[in-house]
């Protein structure tokens, strides 16, 4: 095989494996936790619901130049950076946060975001544009 055939070959196969980072806008303002829903690993089975309790207001807070909060009751709970990417070869959008491990799946609409966590057995949680 020549060079210039390896070579293309390895672009094909490094294009279909990278990971794409996405633009932070997706994620942009302010979203209201609703609810976290953890699961039994396999199979997916809810094992309750947590939502605030009265009087508790927590906030995921995104901003457009990669830094994060998130708040309970306007106290920071968390902040940092945030890191948005799309895997090419199963076409999720993926949130890592600087300070914390794993990552998390994005399903968004433009007024719900749901978080689905890779970590084995701790489900999703759901907020609200606020």
């Amino acid at each position: 095989m020549n060079k210039v055939a390896v070579f293309v070959i390895m672009v094909f196969v490094f294009a279909a494996c990278k990971k794409e980072k996405l633009h932070n806008d997706i994620l942009n303002g302010n979203w209201k936790w609703v609810e976290t829903v953890p699961v039994i690993a396999l199979p997916l089975i809810p094992t309750g619901v947590q939502r605030p309790t009265a009087g508790e207001t927590y906030i995921l807070i995104f901003n457009s130049d990669g830094t994060y909060r998130y708040t309970q009751n306007d106290v920071i709970l968390r902040s940092g950076t945030y890191t948005i990417r799309k895997n090419a070869t199963e076409n999720r959008e993926m949130l890592t946060y600087s300070d914390q491990p794993g990552s998390y799946e994005i399903n968004k609409n433009s007024d719900t975001l749901t978080l689905i966590s890779d970590a084995p057995g701790a489900g999703y949680s759901k907020y609200v544009r606020f």
